[in-house]
């Protein structure tokens, strides 16, 4: 048995089966969380934009939707 484990790890050594993964992490990884470098993610986190944007859509929904009183209350709420 002991030839046959031998013979059979240098096969696996000269055809790459078992062994080191070749290459590096490939292009995905590379390009998560790029955007909050960028200067209008800056701007827009510094502003804290988000929470007038809010308040704009609601503003929107309750004039389109005016009996709307879940809307109503969400927007008192927040502004």
């Amino acid at each position: 048995m002991g030839k046959n484990d031998s013979a059979i790890a240098q096969l696996n050594a000269a055809i790459g089966g078992k062994g080191k993964k070749k290459g590096g992490k490939g292009k995905k990884g590379r390009k998560i969380g790029r955007y909050a470098k960028s200067p209008s993610c800056m701007r827009y986190k510094g502003e804290r934009r988000w929470e007038r944007n809010k308040v704009r859509r609601m503003e929107r929904h309750i004039k389109h939707f005016p009996a709307d009183g879940q809307a109503g209350n969400i927007l008192s709420q927040i502004g």
